[in-house]
């Protein structure tokens, strides 16, 4: 009888971004009421960050994970939690609880029921997305990047940083729904005539307004909410 002699299996590990997104889509699957998977995908993000340099962390989540920086750093934080605070990480039923530690009510220790946060209305929405999108531009000036962060995280405060951070998600979702139309050149081009001063400046002016007309749909107070953002955050990009 012929010995066959036995050789090693080589098993292939996947990589971590295949490990990551694994993780997450078990955590959607459980309704995100998994905190120790979360906790997992945080430990995870946190070694790859720790092994990019620094500023190259978002990029890699962009270009290996299915979901956004933002939902990464709701994992880290998770994860954190769990490593500084494991009795008060047991306590928590569901991610979102534990997201919630930290936070000044947690400080005190018989503090009131919280207050129903008031919801954002079409002005406020539109700031947020214009935050989040200076927030988001990677050649945006860092000094302004800061600013827009501390007006978000403002709105977090005013009505809540789950509502913030739900509508946000639901702006990605909705524009992964359509093809994106690259209209960069579009603008360029009729920003181009606008400033142009050899055109008659009353004309100029005529076409601009025409514009925000369309744009708001005659919705006045939209208007009127974008001059106030207008005149709120000027010297931010001065």
């Amino acid at each position: 009888m012929e010995m066959v002699e036995d050789k090693p299996i080589t098993l292939v590990l996947a990589t971590p971004a295949e490990r990551i997104n694994s993780k997450h889509l078990e955590v959607k699957r459980l309704e995100f009421t998994a905190k120790d998977v979360a906790a997992e995908v945080g430990d995870m993000l946190i070694e790859v960050k720790q092994s990019l340099p620094h500023g190259e962390f978002t990029k890699w989540v962009e270009g290996n994970c299915v979901f956004n920086e933002r939902t990464a750093q709701r994992y880290i934080k998770v994860a954190e939690v769990k490593t500084t605070r494991m009795s008060d990480f047991k306590r928590c039923n569901s991610i979102n609880e534990v997201l919630e530690l930290g936070k000044p009510e947690d400080s005190r220790k018989n503090y009131e029921p919280k207050q129903p946060k008031p919801k954002m209305d079409k002005d406020d929405q539109r700031k947020v997305r214009k935050l989040q999108a200076v927030i988001d531009d990677p050649s945006a000036d860092p000094n302004t990047v800061e600013a827009c962060k501390r007006k978000l995280d403002g709105y977090k405060t005013a009505h809540g940083e789950k509502a913030v951070e739900d509508y946000l998600e639901s702006v990605i979702e909705d524009q992964e729904e359509y093809d994106i139309i690259d209209i960069e050149p579009i603008m360029e081009a009729i920003t181009d005539i606008i400033f142009d001063t050899r055109y008659d400046l009353k004309w100029r002016k005529a076409q601009v307004q025409d514009w925000l007309e369309k744009a708001f749909d005659g919705d006045d107070n939209g208007m009127i909410a974008e001059l106030n953002f207008l005149k709120e955050n000027k010297n931010d990009w001065t």
